[in-house]
């Protein structure tokens, strides 16, 4: 596990951790998308993007892309082998963004479509936690009753 903070764990929570790695990597994109479309170069956004990646672990694995495209190779084949970045609507839209010159244009449609994709699993998750939570809390009061009832008897 990372130690650098305590949001490095995040990722590994049960339930939550693969929405906070898709809102990290959401977070990339969705800045690259920003600054590319305000005209700033590939090579001074990458590393900029990446600085709003709020776990260290993620950031330094995306950070790979950083010395590809420095070295001037496409946003799809830097990419390419970076863990946290498996997502084949991401990698399309990158693909097709490049090829057509809209990749702002094509990050920024992807963020928005992911930011409505992690909102609908946050509010899923919302609402089944508390429900599993109270349902584990009623059969081990359940237990404890029909524990309590044995004992009683004897």
């Amino acid at each position: 596990f990372p130690t650098r903070r305590s949001s490095d764990l995040f990722q590994y929570l049960p339930l939550y951790g693969p929405i906070f790695v898709r809102q990290n990597v959401r977070d990339a994109f969705e800045s690259l998308g920003l600054m590319l479309e305000a005209g700033v170069p590939m090579a001074e956004a990458v590393p900029a993007a990446l600085d709003t990646v709020q776990d260290g672990h993620i950031r330094s694995e995306l950070g790979k892309i950083r010395p590809r495209v420095a070295k001037g190779v496409s946003l799809a084949d830097a990419i390419q082998g970076v863990r946290y970045v498996d997502d084949q609507r991401l990698i399309q839209f990158i693909h097709t963004g490049e090829a057509s010159g809209t990749l702002p244009e094509l990050l920024l449609r992807h963020t928005r479509m992911e930011t409505e994709d992690i909102d609908g699993s946050l509010e899923q998750l919302t609402v089944w936690v508390p429900r599993v939570v109270y349902g584990v809390l009623l059969v081990w009061m359940a237990y404890g009753v029909l524990q309590g009832v044995g004992y009683a008897n004897q």
